[in-house]
């Protein structure tokens, strides 16, 4: 799995996680095609009673054999112009993002692995940002279960 999309799943992961005080989604990874498999706790969580809601970011294009998300757009579930101001703003994660202007250079800049490790803090506050910048009403994620998100429609 390339870095940027191992990146973006990790964003999503979070952003899930993010709304449930850090502790909501229990996986997400990408799977084989054009989908994204994101599991929510079931009857044996304490965070059962949860609604779970995935939101766009970004959608693109990635060869079979794997590697860079290209041709990189912005999302239907998230507000673009307000991200980026926010990233841009953000004084821990402001500098990774200043000269930013697209969806393409924010995939580029989130695939620093050395500044957004998957399970790092900086990646957490991107999906906080992107939390408070999310729009429409995403797709919604059923406790208990897996459920496969298309890459390219997530809306």
């Amino acid at each position: 799995m390339n870095k940027v999309l191992k990146g973006l799943v990790a964003v999503a992961a979070t952003a899930a996680m993010a709304v449930a005080g850090f502790a909501g989604a229990s996986t997400a990874m990408a799977a084989d095609g054009n989908t994204v498999n994101v599991t929510v706790p079931g009857a044996d969580s304490k965070l059962n009673s949860h609604a779970y809601t995935a939101y766009q970011i970004l959608f693109g294009t990635q060869a079979t054999s794997g590697g860079a998300l290209g041709d990189a757009e912005w999302g239907s579930g998230i507000n673009d112009a307000a991200f980026l101001e926010a990233l841009k703003a953000d004084i821990t994660i402001g500098q990774y993002f200043e000269n930013v202007t697209d969806a393409k250079g924010f995939a580029e800049a989130l695939s620093n692995i050395d500044n957004f490790p998957a399970d790092g803090a900086n990646t957490r506050l991107v999906a906080k940002i992107a939390m408070k910048n999310k729009q429409g009403n995403g797709t919604a994620l059923a406790a208990g279960n897996s459920t496969q998100l298309d890459k390219r429609a997530i809306t």
